[in-house]
């Protein structure tokens, strides 16, 4: 899949956080495995919290692209947010994480807000 079509899907799954386009266009684009990732990370959200959206955001605590982090986060509404979603979200955050590639723990954290 072309760059530009997959980043179009990555929006069509994720809310990239405001004015952080450029930014998270520029780690994918560097480091374009993460978009496979990312799109695993949201089959697997389809599975535990089908209606829940998500976010992407971009991190970097330096400035400096090589130290950058993007947070996919389900984003909860508070009437969502109970017992049964907190066990279910800790099984999705495992899940995820076994099923990204070793590359991308360094780079994606999961979440939710």
């Amino acid at each position: 899949m072309p760059f530009d079509s997959a980043i179009e899907k990555l929006k069509a799954q994720y809310e990239f956080y405001e004015g952080q386009d450029e930014d998270i266009i520029a780690v994918l684009s560097r480091y374009p495995f993460l978009i496979m990732d990312l799109n695993r990370i949201h089959e697997i959200k389809c599975q535990y919290f089908d209606g829940a959206p998500m976010s992407l955001c971009y991190i970097s605590e330096t400035g400096w692209l090589e130290d950058a982090d993007l947070s996919a986060a389900v984003v909860f509404d508070d009437d969502l947010w109970d017992k049964k979603f907190k066990s279910s979200f800790d099984k999705f955050q495992e899940e995820c994480w076994q099923e990204m590639s070793q590359e991308a723990h360094r780079f994606i954290s999961v979440g939710f807000e």
